[in-house]
């Protein structure tokens, strides 16, 4: 992702705190995921489906697959 330099969770991670104000517990809402594994998707601890991951980066403009 992104030329490669950056891991799936470390580009959502960069792409949330660009939006300011955005909290970890309202963007898992607005994308219907768990904070819990959004927060294990931007730590890179979480072997999601792609269905997760889509939601995750969807409000983005992103798809993953």
């Amino acid at each position: 992702m992104l030329f490669g330099k950056l891991t799936q969770g470390q580009a959502l991670k960069a792409l949330c705190i660009n939006v300011p104000g955005l909290k970890l517990e309202v963007y898992a809402c607005r994308v219907n995921i768990f904070r819990k594994m959004l927060c294990d998707i931007e730590n890179d601890c979480e072997n999601d489906t792609t269905e997760v991951f889509n939601k995750a980066f969807k409000p983005f403009g992103m798809k993953i697959g």
